[in-house]
């Protein structure tokens, strides 16, 4: 079958970068080895010099081939400490994803609260939401941004403060839909705002 070999050829493209979570997942499934790829997946990942959208997205093809890059947790708590925003955020993201500790990616994503961009700001609510009635400790500096000048950014703070409360299951992204009292959940979203173009690479 010519798809294996096509698979290859998207994981090892910078072009496509995008497709590299969705198909090395289904390299995984269709009995591939990721040996080939994961090297080439890592080093983009750990290449301070390349464009932060293309690296996340190594990022998230190593989460999922998790089960074959045993190294994954440990690159992603690396990148933790990044110098670029958008790195440092999906990186806390995949960890909770990982079932990292709350204490682990919390201090990252609060700090992301104070970022210049909306998207960022936004990003980091989305996964604050994420890690739910965990992040009550850090709920003072969520409620900070229900005064953020951005409107997308304030309806996001709103939304994150009642899944810390334990009484929604909404998205921050989808705040500005009416809220419905349901149980929490760890289900992730992937960020919807992230800088156009990888934005800045700050």
């Amino acid at each position: 079958s010519n798809t294996i070999p096509d698979v290859f050829a998207v994981l090892k493209s910078k072009e496509h970068h995008q497709l590299w979570p969705s198909a090395l997942a289904a390299l995984r499934k269709t009995g591939g080895n990721l040996k080939n790829v994961v090297p080439f997946q890592t080093a983009v990942l750990l290449d301070e010099e390349e464009w932060p959208d293309v690296r996340v997205s190594a990022m998230k093809a190593l989460v999922a081939g998790v089960s074959d890059c045993p190294e994954a947790p440990g690159l992603l708590r690396r990148c933790l400490l990044d110098e670029k925003s958008l790195v440092r955020l999906t990186a806390a993201r995949e960890l909770w994803k990982l079932d990292a500790r709350a204490d682990e990616v919390l201090p990252t994503l609060t700090a992301l609260l104070g970022h210049n961009l909306i998207s960022i700001r936004t990003g980091a609510l989305n996964a604050i939401s994420e890690v739910g009635r965990a992040a009550r400790p850090i709920r003072s500096e969520v409620a900070r941004l229900i005064s953020d000048t951005n409107e997308s950014v304030r309806q996001a703070a709103v939304a994150t403060l009642t899944r810390i409360a334990g009484q929604s299951n909404a998205a921050p992204d989808s705040a500005n839909q009416p809220v419905q009292p349901t149980g929490v959940s760890r289900s992730a979203e992937e960020p919807t705002g992230t800088p156009s173009a990888a934005g800045s690479r700050r």
